[in-house]
């Protein structure tokens, strides 16, 4: 993984078009590879569109992907209106409206959603507030269904000032194995480094909506056809996942639900291999399971 994925984000760089649009008195910063049906990736938080690498090449063949940085991350500017942490539905939907206005400024066509963790969160808020432009939502590594989590398995490292480069690494290669993906991370890993580099850009935070219920309160409104992936060890999901599970096909029985082995928080990527047929398969055809 660790030498195919430098290999990848070079070339994607290279392959890509960045596109702005407005958000708050700055900009939006997107990246488009592709052409066809528009889709859109919406990262997570403290994340950046990197968060999108090992998906991006199996979707660009058959697809406009547009991938954000979302407002307050990566390249974007800060949105227009504070991510209040006492409403944060209204949070949620304030951003999805900036998110929509780029979207629209981008293509006149409806899009397919892909979102990851509180990407999904907004990408769902997307879909409800303008069904007319949503086809399909398609969501991984979902919180905010109104369950406690249990919390991660060991105590987050915080960086100094005063630590070095490869120390700062590091710390953030043992957080990135208690937060986005099961089992050990190298320090000196490309993973651990697109962390640090993620959460360096980082302004806006977004982590209480992990204990929140937002998506739930989203979900009964949304009517476009859903999709929802997690990976059976996201530390976020446990350890109550089956009932999370169970409550998304309470509030949209007709979702189709995929736990995918030996994957955490960032399924899509540590899982691309058995991710991204099952992505292709939903997109091709949303309203079938």
């Amino acid at each position: 993984m660790e030498t195919d994925s430098r290999a990848l984000y070079a070339q994607l760089l290279d392959a890509c078009q960045t596109r702005w649009t407005p958000c708050g008195e700055g900009r939006m910063c997107w990246r488009e590879w592709g052409d066809g049906p528009p889709v859109v990736l919406l990262h997570g938080g403290s994340g950046s569109w990197r968060h999108w690498l090992r998906n991006i090449p199996v979707l660009a063949p058959h697809y406009r992907v547009l991938v954000a940085d979302m407002p307050g991350l990566g390249d974007s500017d800060m949105p227009p209106h504070p991510f209040a942490h006492d409403n944060l539905v209204r949070s949620t939907q304030l951003l999805a409206e900036v998110i929509m206005d780029g979207i629209r400024a981008l293509t006149p066509e409806p899009v397919h959603v892909i979102g990851f963790s509180a990407g999904s969160i907004t990408g769902a808020q997307m879909a409800t507030l303008y069904p007319e432009n949503i086809l399909s939502v398609n969501i991984a590594g979902a919180s905010s269904l109104g369950l406690p989590w249990g919390g991660l398995a060991g105590e987050l490292q915080r960086m100094e000032k005063t630590m070095s480069r490869a120390e700062q690494v590091a710390v953030q290669a043992h957080n990135a194995s208690l937060i986005m993906l099961h089992g050990f991370v190298p320090p000196d890993s490309f993973e651990a480094e697109l962390q640090l580099e993620n959460a360096e850009r980082a302004r806006l935070r977004t982590h209480p909506l992990a204990d929140g219920d937002v998506l739930l309160e989203a979900l009964p409104r949304i009517q476009a056809p859903l999709h929802v992936t997690w990976g059976k060890n996201d530390p976020y999901a446990l350890p109550n996942l089956d009932e999370r599970a169970q409550r998304v096909r309470q509030h949209f029985p007709n979702a189709e639900i995929n736990c995918l082995d030996n994957a955490g928080h960032w399924v899509m990527y540590q899982r691309a291999d058995a991710y991204n047929p099952i992505l292709l398969r939903q997109l091709k055809n949303p309203g079938e399971r």
